[in-house]
């Protein structure tokens, strides 16, 4: 195949553009002026004429949960609320069509990013919807109302998780990750493979329409792999794919331990080929910046706890894995074949982890290993220059400094 008349971005060290390319066996073989690759042209070449349109590189999307994605609007579409108003609307809207008792659901909701830049209150969710229980989901924290207290577990329980207002020292609605398995949620329907499928197959043709060629999965299994094996052997699979595993076992068990459970997952960092290729393990150190939980160097500011509600004027965040399961959980990635990656955001949860990479590299040699540290959204000069001295690498996503400059800029105010 040639393509020809165009403006091709070659990204090459020069980044030069040229006019034409030749492609054999998915490789590029020959790029430079249209009169020289038609010199190349047979009876059996395909030829696309651009008419100077551009072409560029595939795009690499760095970061995605691209089977979650991919189911997560099957059967109504996640809302874009910008305020308030919005939101309480959207929810109150959801009354008239969910039966009484029936949750409400949202299933990516980041406050921070509302005009107002502040959760729902309880008394709002519970105005709206006072017989459907509501949830907001963040990921790393959410917002319930009253009706999904009342059928969840939750205050009876006493978790941590649930959080109480500073002044009344009542639950105020919000509460945290490590809580999230106490709601009464609905089990979600299980989907046949025909339908993870087709659900797979249209998100990845949104993305090839953006221009995105290769997939960096954030965190995936061995039933994800198995699904994009299933579309490779069938010609269906359109992107190239990187794939980061979850860490299979717990650091609360012993090193041998962790070791076997590694092995049973039957790969190692680098298996695959050039459409699917393993990547890291993966383990997640803290919780994130727009829930309020992500482990910071210090307290987050008076203004940053007054809009989370946080009830402790030294909350730092949360800090799920400590500096010795760290060095547990890399030791075992390490001897077991796999690079280490984790789930890091807020400086505190950083400095954590480089001190674990620093333990473990006094010991043996790290700095070729190309570990790395995903999000990373604090870093000061000395993380950045420990992490040179290792040889870690930032895996950072810039959509979320865009996203979420105006709020990382008004909690540092405070």
């Amino acid at each position: 195949m040639v393509l020809v008349n165009g403006k091709i971005i070659t990204s090459d060290s020069a980044f030069n553009i040229v006019e034409a390319v030749a492609i054999q066996h998915e490789r590029f073989v020959s790029v430079g002026t249209t009169a020289e690759i038609r010199k190349m042209i047979s009876p059996a070449t395909r030829i696309i004429d651009l008419k100077g349109h551009t072409v560029i590189p595939g795009i690499i999307e760095g970061h995605a949960h691209l089977v979650a994605a991919s189911q997560s609007e099957l059967y109504e579409p996640i809302p874009a609320v910008s305020n308030m108003e919005e939101l309480l609307r959207w929810i109150a809207q959801q009354t008239l069509t969910k039966q009484l008792g029936e949750w409400i659901v949202h299933p990516k909701f980041f406050f921070t990013r509302l005009d107002e830049m502040r959760p729902p209150t309880l008394e709002e969710l519970d105005e709206v919807a006072p017989d459907h229980p509501v949830f907001l989901n963040g990921s790393y924290g959410g917002m319930v109302n009253t009706k999904a207290l009342e059928l969840s577990p939750l205050t009876a329980s006493h978790h941590p998780g649930l959080l109480k207002d500073k002044h009344t020292g009542k639950y105020n609605g919000s509460i945290l990750r490590s809580a999230f398995e106490l709601l009464a949620l609905p089990q979600p329907e299980d989907l046949t493979l025909e339908k993870k499928r087709a659900a797979l197959k249209a998100l990845l043709a949104r993305y090839n329409e953006a221009g995105i060629t290769s997939v960096m999965l954030g965190r995936s299994d061995r039933e994800e792999l198995t699904l994009f094996e299933a579309l490779l052997a069938d010609e269906e699979l359109t992107a190239r794919l990187y794939l980061n595993f979850a860490f299979p076992s717990s650091p609360k068990v012993g090193l041998e331990e962790i070791k076997e459970s590694i092995s049973h997952l039957g790969h190692r960092t680098g298996d695959g080929d050039e459409w699917i290729k393993i990547g890291a393990l993966k383990a997640v150190v803290d919780g994130g910046i727009l829930t309020g939980t992500a482990f910071m160097r210090e307290p987050w500011s008076e203004r940053a706890q007054e809009i989370f509600g946080r009830a402790l004027d030294s909350y730092r965040g949360e800090l799920y894995l400590n500096q010795q399961e760290l060095v547990k959980l890399i030791t075992a990635a390490d001897d077991s074949g796999w690079n280490f990656t984790a789930h890091v955001t807020g400086g505190g949860a950083v400095d954590t982890l480089l001190a674990a990479f620093e333990e473990v590299g006094s010991g043996r040699p790290i700095m070729d290993k190309r570990f790395s540290i995903i999000h990373g959204n604090f870093y000061t000069t000395q993380a950045i220059d420990k992490k040179k001295a290792l040889g870690i690498y930032a895996n950072m996503q810039p959509a979320w400094l865009y996203l979420d400059g105006n709020f990382v800029s008004a909690i540092g105010e405070g």
